[in-house]
């Protein structure tokens, strides 16, 4: 077995190890640019389990124009919107 192979096949346990972890620990971590999230390493824990991206410029994407984070930092309207409530 190549080097490739068996590295492929450790990265691949590894992120099912992840995964298995997240589904029983019940936490998804997002990328969080909100002030909130810049005392934890621009991070956030949500206990919605949703993280979401709001672009506000062109192209989409662009960072400076964008703002990443958990689900339960935005407004309660805000987050209605992005479950798809009415």
């Amino acid at each position: 077995m190549s080097c490739a192979v068996a590295s492929l096949r450790l990265w691949c346990c590894a992120i099912v190890l992840w995964m298995q972890l997240v589904a029983v620990c019940g936490e998804i971590h997002c990328f969080c640019t909100m002030a909130a999230c810049v005392s934890t390493g621009y991070m956030c824990k949500s206990t919605k389990g949703l993280c979401f991206s709001d672009y506000f410029g062109h192209p989409p994407g662009d960072p400076a124009q964008s703002r990443y984070g958990c689900l339960d930092l935005l407004s309660s309207a805000s987050s209605s919107s992005c479950q798809g409530d009415s």
